[in-house]
């Protein structure tokens, strides 16, 4: 289970990711090229928790008709797994 959301990217620290209300650390993000990607890259980790769950969300309507499974509903399944750390 991870740190319920929402998260955010401290305002004084670019590079830092915490709960919204400032309390709790999540992590720090890095880039190897510059400070855009490491500020980039801590965007994409704040959010993580409400990519999630629309990513459930999404996966449940296209679960809900009646029909074979696509390859970008393979893809979400595996995305949501590796996320709960089940694969």
């Amino acid at each position: 289970m991870h740190t319920l959301a929402p998260w955010c990217v401290n305002p004084i620290r670019l590079d830092q990711v915490c709960t919204a209300d400032g309390r709790l650390e999540i992590g720090w993000a890095t880039g190897r090229k510059s400070a855009d990607e490491t500020i980039a890259n801590a965007r994409v980790m704040a959010a993580a928790p409400d990519l999630l769950v629309a990513l459930k969300d999404l996966l449940g309507l296209w679960q809900s008709q009646d029909r074979a499974m696509t390859t970008e509903e393979i893809a979400a399944e595996y995305a949501i797994s590796k996320a709960e750390g089940t694969t």
